[in-house]
């Protein structure tokens, strides 16, 4: 039997304190565990509930949080908060709220960036590491995520209907096509708050300025993906942007450990909604948990 809770995770930065909801899918208190984290796009923990569904009920629970600023975690409202120090002590605080036997980590695009961060910042050891659709290196495609972040960030609507609509053309415009269950009344039902007589997406405003000073920093995450200490998985679709042909000749060659399934119908697979993708995952997962349980090197 699969329980389904949401948990509210208290956290501080110095003199500011909020807390960050945290959904959970679980089949038993004693399940391997794996920590999701949602993208700048998807940017909200409800972007996984098809995959956590299907992972839940085989096996594994897990759990997503909202980040700081968007979905239903606090909205601080000042940009400074939102510094990569002060999200990767608010992961810190989610991943230390739910220990278990073994552990792994699933990061789409951003998110994938941020839990890359995590490892290296904390010298945690986890089972496996799923980065999903994330950008190796900095370059033109990113700059072009830029505007329709800000675009997200800053707009308003007279409807939850507008709204709806509004974001699932844009995504399927942007990474599409979605699939079908991904329709505006998902959209609608996940993504979009009411802000005083309007609507808006579930993201504090002020995130737009973050994206705009931070989105063309400059970064290569080849020698930290090479240096991991456990199984690691990227996922790509077919057409994705960030499917660099050279970077993933790299890791067949150098990576001593790396899976790579870059053939995924479609542009990118942000919410990874669909059965393939789900049966993916899942045999990657067992296949790095079964590997720990008998110290294979």
């Amino acid at each position: 039997m699969i329980t389904r809770t949401q948990h509210e995770i208290a956290i501080r930065f110095g003199s500011v304190v909020g807390t960050m909801k945290v959904r959970v899918w679980s089949p038993s208190d004693d399940a391997p565990v794996l920590f999701c984290l949602p993208g700048f796009i998807g940017h909200i923990g409800s972007e996984y509930c098809f995959i956590a569904d299907h992972l839940a009920r085989n096996g594994y629970k897990v759990v997503v949080p909202d980040l700081i600023g968007r979905g239903e975690s606090t909205y601080f409202g000042r940009k400074e908060v939102y510094s990569p120090r002060n999200i990767m002590y608010a992961l810190h605080a989610v991943i230390s709220a739910f220990p278990g036997r073994s552990r792994f980590l699933m990061g789409t695009s951003w998110g994938g960036i941020m839990s890359i961060m995590y490892v290296q910042a904390f010298r945690e050891r986890f089972q496996g590491l799923v980065l999903n659709d994330i950008p190796v290196t900095n370059g033109g495609t990113n700059i072009e995520f830029r505007d329709h972040l800000i675009a997200m960030c800053n707009a308003e609507f007279d409807s939850l209907d507008e709204a709806a609509r509004w974001g699932h053309d844009l995504l399927d415009n942007t990474l599409g096509p979605l699939p079908a269950n991904l329709d505006s009344r998902f959209f609608g039902e996940h993504y979009v708050r009411k802000a005083g007589s309007r609507f808006r997406y579930k993201i504090d405003p002020v995130i737009a300025e973050v994206i705009r000073d931070n989105v063309a920093t400059r970064f290569d995450l080849t020698d930290s993906i090479l240096g991991m200490n456990c199984p690691v998985a990227m996922l790509y679709g077919i057409d994705s942007w960030h499917r660099d042909a050279a970077n993933i000749a790299s890791f067949r060659k150098g990576g001593p450990d790396i899976t790579i399934f870059d053939s995924l119908v479609g542009k990118h697979p942000p919410l990874l909604a669909t059965r393939d993708q789900h049966m993916i995952v899942q045999g990657f997962l067992d296949y790095a948990g079964n590997k720990a349980k008998i110290g294979v090197s």
